[in-house]
């Protein structure tokens, strides 16, 4: 291994794409759906172990080059925590302690809670990664990693080595214990937070925020939004509407517009690049209050990470859907005639604007252009997502369950993009589908009823498909059971029944309306 001197852009990621230095919470997060952190506790002790004994690393099923995949799995991993440690160093962003009450709720809740940590460290893991680059820069980790494998692949390297057992044993007990830490910032951060099972087959629990503190945090003169009737009640007189649709763009009840100024006031003071707060409507059940926030080209965090950011800070008061963009490529995107931002910008309950948001207008956009645009990306990605669920059709017939899960949360992916492409007229790109299928809740709620997330049983095939876009890719042990692949089968085909349905309703409606 080099043991000189390193120059200061030595300590610089070189593994992470650039739109992964820019969410490299993203990484972390994926880093846990490739495998449970036992998994891969255990195959970073299988890893070290071939590095310091005389047999050459072999995996029987995937072959040596499954090696390879480990160490760029362990060095993305080792710069997206490098990243995110220099942000709360700078202090970019206010990161915000666990208290003793959330400890205990995480610890009741995640199917895996950290004991070796002591409470400094449980409420604030970057102490972990400040310690673990304290004496080893990010060079010096991937110079050892990169030993590593020669070694565990090549027995002659081996003897020339300058890597001791000392060495080996020190940076192993390091990566352990930025696991730890990894582990708890994803479990903070993440929309899909692993959960003990038992503690996911209630519909409040499918879902949770990842850093949701007990409702007696939240101060007592503070009524949370639950309470207020959020939004009025609107009877449909079209026959087509009242059965698929909930009306887009409601206006708040009074107790309602009273409540959204109680969380104007929290997002102002803690979220000061916020130039413009838009109410889009709300869910009943789990409750789930939608906004549209604006930030300033001032705001340096990634808008994902900040709208993860933002709804856990909300979760004592409310809980919310964040949709969050740069206000800037918002009004460009009005400006091109996009229908979500037109109907977003004009239609949607504004509670706050800046002085400084630069000025826009809405424009209109008849029914014509709505009805071509919805047909456009519904012929587009729903026909795209009918040919994926025969391509996991395909893989089933075949006994290749493992790429027919893949294929289906794909299907999935793409179903939840088309029809809210179709209806609300707003690009997405994401393979979350759990916050896909929150979205649609804005204007339906048969999409979500297909996954029967009220059952025990439907939670938790629907946390399977959730995982199998990532375990299909990166776990070598994910052999998926024929039964539960022959049941996601017809859920997903009603899934995309159900759409075509919802999106036929939708250019009926338009087509009265013209």
């Amino acid at each position: 291994m080099y043991t000189g001197t390193y120059a200061p852009w030595e300590n610089v990621p070189k593994v992470l794409r650039h739109e992964e230095m820019m969410r490299p919470l993203k990484v972390v997060i994926d880093f846990f759906e490739i495998d449970n952190i036992e998994g891969h506790c255990a195959r970073l002790k299988e890893w070290r172990d071939y590095a310091v004994k005389t047999a050459c690393y072999v995996n029987e099923r995937e072959g040596p080059g499954m090696l390879l995949h480990t160490w760029e799995e362990h060095i993305r991993l080792i710069e997206a925590m490098y990243l995110l440690w220099h942000e709360y160093s700078n202090e970019s962003w206010q990161y915000k302690k666990a208290s003793e009450a959330q400890l205990a709720e995480e610890k009741n809740t995640w199917d895996y809670f950290p004991v070796t940590l002591d409470a400094q460290q449980l409420a604030n893991p970057y102490l972990i990664t400040e310690q673990f680059f304290k004496h080893k820069g990010l060079a010096i980790y991937r110079d050892h990693l990169y030993e590593w494998l020669i070694m565990a692949m090549s027995k002659a390297v081996y003897q020339n080595s300058d890597l001791d057992a000392e060495d080996i044993i020190t940076v192993y007990e390091n990566i352990l214990q930025l696991y730890e830490a990894a582990w708890i910032i994803c479990q903070r951060n993440s929309d899909r937070p692993h959960l003990i099972q038992q503690k996911e087959s209630t519909p409040e629990k499918a879902e949770p925020a990842a850093t949701a503190e007990p409702a007696a945090a939240v101060p007592d003169e503070v009524e949370p939004l639950e309470h207020f009737n959020i939004t009025e009640q609107v009877k449909h007189s079209n026959s087509i509407e009242a059965r698929f649709f909930k009306p887009l763009y409601p206006k708040p009840s009074p107790a309602c517009a009273l409540g959204l100024q109680k969380v104007k006031e929290d997002i102002l003071a803690h979220y000061p690049t916020v130039q413009l707060i838009a109410y889009l409507g709300s869910h009943d059940d789990p409750f789930t209050c939608y906004l549209l926030l604006l930030v300033s080209d001032d705001e340096k965090r990634e808008e994902g990470h900040l709208s993860t950011n933002v709804e856990d800070h909300l979760q004592p008061l409310v809980h919310t859907h964040i949709i969050l963009h740069k206000a800037t490529s918002a009004i460009a995107a009005l400006n091109k005639g996009s229908r979500f931002w037109n109907d977003a910008l004009s239609k949607g309950e504004v509670i706050y604007r800046s002085a400084d948001l630069p000025a826009f207008k809405a424009h209109s956009v008849t029914n014509q252009v709505r009805h071509e645009r919805a047909q456009f990306h519904w012929n587009l990605w729903g026909k795209q997502g009918e040919e994926l669920l025969q391509g996991a059709v395909f893989f089933q017939e075949s006994a290749n369950h493992r790429q027919a899960a893949f294929l289906l949360h794909k299907a999935t992916e793409t179903m939840l993009k088309g029809i809210i492409q179709a209806i609300l007229g707003y690009r997405i790109q994401m393979h979350n589908i759990s916050r896909l299928l929150r979205l649609t809740l804005l204007f339906t709620d048969s999409l979500k009823a297909v996954f029967e997330l009220n059952t025990e049983t439907g939670v938790q095939e629907f946390t399977f498909l959730k995982s199998s876009y990532a375990q299909a890719h990166y776990s070598d042990s994910f052999a998926p059971d024929q039964s539960i692949i022959a049941v996601l089968l017809g859920k997903v085909r009603q899934l995309y029944e159900q759409a075509q349905t919802v999106y036929d309703g939708r250019l009926q409606l338009l087509n009265t309306e013209q």
